[in-house]
């Protein structure tokens, strides 16, 4: 191997030894659903998000079938392992049972005072990947009826009983590939490092609560400047200043910022607490942890020839109520039928199983992706 050549191969080697030993994310930029055969060993971090089979000849002169072994320090002729190969081999560890059983339904329920269904039983968590790389593990609850949904947080090798809360308001899969998509990316977090679990119910429960946008009606809210109504005073600002719309936030800083007062009504209606920080998450991916891809690691393919092989007994596999693999069965053959998908991954029957085992009262128009 020529000098340059070798040079840039060990450099890209390196980075990829690098890489193969650090959780990762994988899956498709555009947002199409991870699976157990989309992506090959990727390069870097950030290549672990582009759904492209790689190819020995990435690492600069390794063309002909060869790749190489780590721990005999040299090439060995075979066929390299797939990105998700590594993720299995990974051995779970006690992590994502403890975390699971260390928050339950009937806990939350009694803290925020609403209806709570935990997704999967006790000890289930979910395995998420973000392109940011803040990648770990989540306990997701439904609260209500209506699909809104939070999870709690784990980062890999943290400390905190709980390092974010993931929000959706209105939690819904969608078609991806013909496929259901079970990866959602949440509407929003919300950090809460350091925090106790007592204080992250609390927050739940303002975010819950004030979840609907309120519309504010000024002649209904009471404005001083020194020490006198001014309304009308205030609405001429408002309008001078082009703001027709307003959110309540933004009303209070302006109207701090022009000397006006603004009194709030005894009923409480604008009692709006603020939580910070809040951010937008990144793109997000969910893949099953080992122990349930083991499950129905025979490779069975579930579509053939344009027809549905999912079976009850597949789909046990993941629950340990009967009755609910026969419903779910025939969820499926509704979607296959009415042509709304002609694919089908077990990541997708394992995420819906956990939903029907939340016992949400909607949980069926929680997995009927939106058209």
């Amino acid at each position: 191997m020529k000098s340059k050549q070798k040079n840039i191969f060990e450099e890209k080697l390196k980075s990829f030894l690098m890489f193969s030993e650090e959780d990762g994310g994988g899956g498709d930029v555009g947002g199409s659903p991870m699976t157990t055969d989309t992506t090959g060993v990727p390069t870097s971090g950030d290549d672990a998000f582009i759904s492209s089979t790689w190819n020995p000849s990435l690492l600069g002169g390794a063309t002909k079938g060869y790749f190489y072994d780590r721990n005999k320090k040299k090439k060995r002729k075979g066929t390299p392992k797939s990105f998700m190969d590594f993720m299995l081999e990974k051995k779970e560890d006690e992590t994502p049972m403890d975390f699971g059983q260390s928050i339950s339904a009937n806990t939350i329920k009694d803290a925020i005072g609403e209806d709570v269904y935990s997704v999967g039983d006790k000890s289930y968590t979910i395995k998420f990947y973000r392109k940011s790389g803040l990648n770990g593990i989540g306990k997701m609850f439904f609260i209500g009826e209506d699909g809104f949904a939070v999870r709690f947080n784990k980062y890999k090798k943290s400390e905190s009983e709980i390092d974010s809360i993931s929000f959706w308001n209105k939690w819904r899969a969608s078609i991806n590939e013909e496929d259901l998509n079970f990866s959602v990316t949440p509407d929003a977090d919300i950090i809460t490092d350091g925090l106790s679990k007592e204080k992250c119910f609390e927050l739940v429960q303002e975010v819950f609560k004030n979840r609907n946008p309120k519309s504010l009606i000024l002649k209904n809210i009471d404005i001083e400047r020194n020490g006198k109504k001014a309304n009308k005073e205030f609405e001429d600002e408002l309008k001078e200043n082009d703001k027709t719309e307003i959110s309540y936030t933004e009303l209070l800083d302006f109207a701090k910022e022009k000397g006006y007062n603004i009194v709030e009504p005894g009923d409480g209606s604008l009692d709006i607490k603020l939580l910070v920080p809040m951010k937008i998450p990144d793109e997000e991916y969910i893949i099953p942890h080992s122990v349930e891809y083991n499950k129905i690691k025979s490779g069975d393919n579930l579509v053939k020839n344009n027809k549905l092989l999912l079976t009850a007994v597949n789909i046990q596999a993941f629950l340990k109520n009967a009755s609910y693999a026969e419903e779910i069965l025939q969820f499926f053959d509704s979607l296959f039928k009415d042509g709304l998908i002609n694919n089908l991954t077990f990541e997708s029957v394992l995420f819906v199983s956990k939903i029907r085992e939340s016992n949400q009262p909607n949980w069926i128009n929680l997995v009927t992706p939106k058209m």
